[in-house]
């Protein structure tokens, strides 16, 4: 993973369909059934338990390009007072980010400059909760990236 950071150590058991991350270094969580683990946190991915079983879920960028959408995103922040209603705007603003570096969907997902099935509205309460739980603007794109691949546009490809 030379040159990545990795935004989501991640995985899904195939027997008991549990999703676990690892949120820190040496944070260890096992599936419900105990058959998985993951470890690592953003330091190292570590899989431990059943290999079949294992479906990865990990996202990882290039940290130049992770770089220059921090960047980015902060700018796009810094446009914003601080009040009820930025949250879907700048969620507008940090999907026109994400579409940009190619990070999201196929072309036929695209339709007039727009992301055919995008809740931007569900993409504006990931960051208001995400803010109000004490994130960091780092902390609320990589709440972006969550939620773009909840509503299956996010690129995974893009991310391994």
């Amino acid at each position: 993973m030379k040159d990545r950071t990795i935004i989501q150590n991640e995985a899904q058991c195939a027997r008991c369909e549990t999703i676990i991350f690892s949120g820190h270094r040496h944070h260890y969580s096992e599936c419900r059934c105990g058959a998985i683990a993951v470890d690592g946190g953003m330091d190292y991915l570590r899989r431990t338990g059943d290999r079949e079983l294992i479906r990865e879920r990990s996202l990882s960028l290039p940290t130049e390009q992770l770089d220059r959408l921090r960047t980015q995103f902060n700018r796009a922040v810094g446009r914003y007072a601080v009040s009820d209603s930025i949250w879907y705007d700048l969620a507008l603003d940090a999907m026109e980010l994400l579409l940009k570096e190619g990070l999201l969907l196929r072309e036929d997902k695209i339709s007039e400059g727009h992301l055919v099935g995008l809740d931007p509205v569900a993409c504006g309460e990931t960051l208001r909760l995400s803010a109000e739980s004490g994130r960091n603007n780092f902390g609320l794109l990589l709440a972006m990236f969550r939620e773009t691949r909840d509503q299956g546009l996010l690129d995974e490809s893009q991310f391994r």
